[in-house]
This record gives C-alpha cells, sequence and structure tokens, in this order.
C-alpha cells in the first residue's frame, strides 16, 4: 500500500497492490514538493514543506490507510506514513511494526539523517545524537499534530493525540524493522535486540 505510481513495480514482484495517495511524482512537483526539494540544507525548511504536502491529503490518506489494512494480520508502518500507519493499527486493533528506510531510534551513535552530525571531537554530541530524534519527531508532529488529529477523529472515531504526541507507551518494546544493510549504514552499538 503506497503511492500509485509504485503500483506496477509492485505487481511484477507478485505482490498485492493497493493504492493510498496519488502520484508520488506529481506530489513532489507541487510548489511545496519543489521547495521541499530545494531546502537541501536546511532539515527545518524540508520537515515544514514535506508536512505542508501531506496536510491537505491526510483525511483521504487516513481513509485509505484504513482500507488498505481492514484485511491485514500486521500492519507495517514507514516513515512517512508513521502516524496515519498507527492509527490505522489503533482502530482495527492490530499490531503494527515500524519499518525504517534511515535510522530513526534515538542512540548515541548516530545522530538522526536529517540534523547534522557533530565532529567526533566536540563535547556533548552523544547527548546531541539521542536529542535529535526526540527533536524531529516533536517537530513533526508539532507540524502535523492538529490535522492528524482531525483526521484521527473524522475518518477513524478516535480521540486525539495529547500536545506532545502519540504517547511513548505505544513504542515500549516494540520491534523495529530497518531496510538497510549495516554495511551501507553501521548498526548503532546501543539499539536493543528489538531493533533488526
Amino acid at each position: 500500500a503506497t503511492h500509485s505510481d509504485f503500483g506496477a513495480m509492485v505487481r511484477e514482484h507478485d505482490l498485492d497492490f493497493f493504492a493510498i495517495a496519488g502520484d508520488s511524482r506529481a506530489l513532489h512537483e507541487t510548489l511545496e514538493g519543489r521547495k521541499m526539494l530545494a531546502a537541501r540544507g536546511n532539515p527545518f525548511i524540508f520537515m515544514k514543506q514535506f508536512a505542508e504536502m501531506r496536510k491537505p491529503i491526510m483525511r483521504d490518506l487516513m481513509a485509505r490507510c484504513l482500507a488498505a489494512s481492514r484485511a491485514a494480520d500486521l500492519i507495517l508502518v514507514s516513515t512517512t506514513g508513521f502516524l496515519p500507519g498507527i492509527s490505522v493499527a489503533e482502530k482495527l486493533q492490530k499490531p503494527f511494526l515500524p519499518v525504517h528506510f534511515v535510522p530513526n531510534g534515538p542512540n548515541f551513535s548516530q545522530a538522526h539523517c536529517l540534523l547534522p552530525e557533530l565532529p567526533g571531537w566536540m563535547p556533548g554530541r552523544r547527548l546531541y545524537n539521542w536529542l535529535s530524534y526526540l527533536v524531529v519527531g516533536e517537530y513533526f508532529w508539532q507540524l502535523l499534530g492538529s490535522v492528524v488529529n482531525d483526521a484521527r477523529q473524522e475518518v477513524l472515531g478516535l480521540p486525539a493525540f495529547p500536545f506532545l504526541g502519540p504517547p511513548l507507551r505505544l513504542f515500549e518494546q516494540l520491534p523495529v524493522l530497518y531496510g538497510y544493510s549495516p554495511l551501507v549504514v553501521p548498526r548503532a552499538a546501543d539499539l536493543g535486540p528489538a531493533v533488526r
């Protein structure tokens, strides 16, 4: 279940396909999409434009995710579809598994991929790395939280998440799958055994 322009590739691998959003290329060619891609050096502008692209489609995205997931035994939730995905899993009372294609969990070894790495000699680097994930996550939530909560209530009939976002209890002891090789990005030493 993803953008419509990936349908042919998915079907070529003998997998079922469900379009949950329109053409991703067209989305990235909008004014907001072009601004996002042009924000290469500024992660906060990048994240803001990412959110701006998704705000108008959030209700439809939530409804399409719900339709795609009704018969699922397990919902795999990508980084970019995380908030609709966990909301749909909650509505359907189905287990979910986060799947990321970049490091996306707090650790002391590496900063979030959207924020710059600090030099190894700089004091506080380990704390910076760990906090970088919380800053990025909370910034995204503050950009998208109101439209996600509106869609949760209107489409799914669920209560709004709190001001600071989804409660941490949703993620305690939750397995996480990273879809990249440790030869490309070495595994952070302090990730627990639930992270594969």
